[in-house]
């Protein structure tokens, strides 16, 4: 059978699963995940009062550790002004924390929302009082259905965790019968500098060979499998005012000769090592640019 219209792309299901974590995916619409735990001193001091400030999109919601689930889901349907039901299948205790100083637990809160909602960005978390709070987008709800016409459809997503995926397509709330076993393999975005991490050292010797090493990530934090030579170029520059014992004291001191080497793809290190050796005592500071291409 085929479909006149788009207004009938509510009979299409389409999904991937993370095969290395069930929880995440793409889906027909968003699940974002709460997770929440007292602070240390609040649980020796025995005090259970706690909040914290969540951002959807341009809204800010304060909620108090004790929220109940209910109460959760009717505040962030009165912030964002949904008609429609929030879900919260899945969640581990009855409130967003719960407080227990003698077995402290992490609560776990699932929200499930409504295909109409769309795509969501991220949630952010703002001042925390005696709890401490991560939130995760589990599901991303695809970008678009569309009906193309003698019963084909194209589906738009956008996937921001890299892996392999299971895919599943439903029409009419029956399987495709389509060999979907090979899945969607995911790679990771171009290196971005801002989530990239570094192991450098704060303190060497001079005279004496130091070595730091430098992992890739994309812009959602996925680590690169390889080095990437071809799409990325690692900058490394040291400059620093030497020590009054040098005898120089007006002109920065520029360390030369810096050794960047591409280490083997999945090496425990990293993607790039950096090697320098100072000749002169004082305070340094390093510029380290990844620049993609």
């Amino acid at each position: 059978n085929t479909y006149d219209s788009i207004d009938e792309h509510t009979d299409i299901e389409f999904s991937l699963t993370h095969d290395l974590n069930p929880h995440v995916g793409i889906g027909m619409a968003e699940v974002h995940s709460i997770t929440c735990s007292y602070t240390t001193a609040a649980l020796e001091a025995h005090d259970a009062s706690g909040s914290f400030e969540l951002s959807i999109m341009d809204k800010r919601i304060q909620i108090d550790a004790d929220t109940s689930i209910p109460g959760l889901t009717h505040m962030i349907r009165d912030a964002l002004g949904l008609d429609y039901l929030v879900a919260t299948d899945g969640s581990t205790h009855s409130t967003v924390c719960h407080f227990d100083p003698d077995s402290p637990v992490t609560a776990v809160t699932h929200i499930s929302f409504a295909e109409e909602t769309g795509p969501l960005p991220v949630f952010y978390v703002h001042s925390e009082q005696n709890v401490v709070i991560s939130v995760d987008n589990l599901v991303n709800a695809v970008d678009r259905v569309e009906y193309l016409g003698g019963g084909r459809y194209a589906v738009s997503y956008t996937p921001t965790l890299s892996g392999s995926y299971s895919t599943s397509i439903k029409i009419n709330d029956e399987y495709l019968w389509t060999d979907l076993s090979s899945g969607v393999i995911v790679q990771p975005a171009v290196a971005s500098a801002r989530h990239s991490t570094h192991d450098s050292s704060l303190v060497t010797t001079a005279g004496k060979q130091a070595s730091f090493h430098v992992i890739s990530r994309d812009r959602f934090g996925n680590l690169l499998h390889s080095n990437a030579s071809n799409e990325s170029v690692l900058v490394v520059d040291l400059i620093g005012q030497p020590n009054m014992c040098s005898g120089q004291y007006d002109n920065d001191h520029i360390i030369r000769d810096i050794i960047i080497d591409e280490l083997e793809v999945g090496s425990p290190d990293g993607h790039y090592q950096v090697a320098y050796t100072p000749s002169m005592a004082g305070n340094y500071q390093a510029s380290i640019l990844l620049r993609s291409q």
